[in-house]
């Protein structure tokens, strides 16, 4: 077994244990309830998610190790790399409108004011949008707007010099977006999946990781930047005025006698939102387990599709019954405004135990993709990548890439191509002809 093939896996339990540890013994006295509960069933989550990864690593191995591989074109990520970047130049100013009110965003004020300028954000999205319409063509658009960072790294050495400054150009503009609305996520996003994508370029090119100190430093220094940003968001935004934040009505203190209190005020604001951000989802799940719900029926794990749903069917179903809708109206827990992990939102359509098989699905999926990703480099694929491993880091947080309209597309899209490469040309034709008959009677 080739030692690259199991890199995600090392790392995300190594991160999710951390969280879990975090989560009990960090800063935050959260006077959980269901500890013990809790405890064991985040442990079960990580023995799951592990043997789906084994699993994954070892179907990709049975069905590809006695196959002839394709003689590897780097046309394809050319081709998809130059879709992308006049997606993105299209789409930017009717986006920029849209999330700024400005054809171009501000981002110096988002640097140096970050907290009021997410406070105006958040405002302005409680007003209508007229330029609605961009979001929409966005999220079907989406695998060439999601994909173009991936697919650029991965395809580096193949693309002209031209398309290469283009591209990083499109993805500067996307995150210029994030910063003059004092985002966190859209940044935190590029800082924490780019290092996987250089360390896959790294593997495919068959050099070693340790060989070039270039790519370590670069790394640090993103990380830098991105924790003085959120730092400052965070101070902006006032959240902790006297070193205390309250979720649904309680008012939560840092743990007596803990090392942090003797920290900078700056470095103590920065690792306390960090263990926050990270770990108050996990107080959400310990309250969930004793809640009474009906099954959403596959749509309340995700916003968009709850939403989408009580307006099809005139109801409030969707989103209410959702384990986070129901702990907004048993607790005051806010549905939209804290995370919950991703386990409520998965327990809300398949139960608790169902939520774990689900990960353990997600597990197998990412494992096979890396795999695949290594050896036949889909731009597709790597897109789908991309989501899985922006799925894993949100698990203390939420069902995040199936909550909003762009990367829920996004990953249905990369999904029945993935599913289409596997299966081969003949039954994606079978199916093909089958849907234009459909459609065209």
């Amino acid at each position: 077994m080739k030692n690259n093939h199991f890199y995600p896996l090392y790392f995300f339990q190594i991160y999710l244990f951390i969280v879990l540890l975090l989560y009990f013994f960090g800063p935050w006295n959260f006077n959980a309830i269901n500890v013990s509960k809790t405890a064991i069933y985040l442990l079960v989550s990580q023995a799951i998610i592990f043997c789906g990864y084994i699993l994954g690593v070892r179907f990709y191995q049975k069905k590809y190790f006695a196959r002839q591989l394709l003689i590897f074109s780097g046309l394809s990520g050319v081709k998809f790399v130059k879709q992308a970047i006049l997606v993105n130049l299209l789409l930017f100013i009717p986006i920029s409108l849209s999330r700024t009110g400005q054809f171009y965003p501000d981002i110096f004020f988002g640097i140096l004011h970050p907290g009021e300028a997410y406070l105006q954000h958040y405002n302005r999205l409680t007003h209508s949008n007229h330029f609605i319409y961009a979001e929409y063509l966005r999220s079907f658009l989406s695998p060439w707007v999601i994909g173009i960072m991936p697919v650029l790294i991965i395809y580096w050495h193949y693309i002209g010099k031209f398309f290469k400054v283009l591209a990083v150009f499109c993805i500067s503009l996307n995150i210029f977006l994030y910063i003059a609305t004092g985002t966190n996520k859209g940044v935190a996003d590029f800082v924490v999946t780019l290092p996987w994508f250089f360390l896959l370029s790294r593997i495919i090119s068959k050099k070693t990781i340790s060989s070039n100190i270039t790519y370590i430093l670069l790394f640090i220094s993103i990380l830098s930047m991105f924790m003085i940003f959120f730092g400052l968001t965070m101070k902006g935004r006032n959240i902790f005025p006297a070193g205390t934040y309250t979720i649904a009505g309680h008012e939560f203190f840092p743990s007596p006698g803990n090392w942090v209190l003797s920290l900078p005020v700056f470095f103590q604001i920065l690792y306390e939102s960090l263990v926050r951000y990270l770990c108050h989802g996990y107080y959400a799940l310990s309250l969930s387990f004793d809640l009474y719900h009906p099954s959403t029926f596959g749509l309340g794990s995700s916003m968009v599709l709850a939403r989408n749903a009580d307006r099809v069917f005139n109801t409030n179903f969707f989103e209410n019954n959702s384990i986070p809708g129901l702990l907004e109206s048993n607790f005051g827990f806010s549905k939209e405004g804290l995370w919950h992990s991703i386990y409520p939102w998965l327990a809300s359509d398949f139960g608790f135990f169902g939520a774990l098989l689900v990960l353990g699905f997600f597990s197998f999926l990412l494992a096979f993709t890396w795999c695949r990703v290594i050896t036949f480099k889909n731009p597709f694929e790597i897109t789908l990548l991309y989501l899985l491993i922006i799925l894993f880091y949100y698990i203390p947080a939420n069902n995040q890439i199936f909550q909003s309209l762009e990367t829920l597309l996004c990953f249905n899209i990369c999904f029945v191509i993935f599913l289409l490469n596997i299966w081969g040309k003949k039954i994606s034709f079978l199916y093909i002809k089958k849907i234009k008959k459909f459609l065209f009677f």
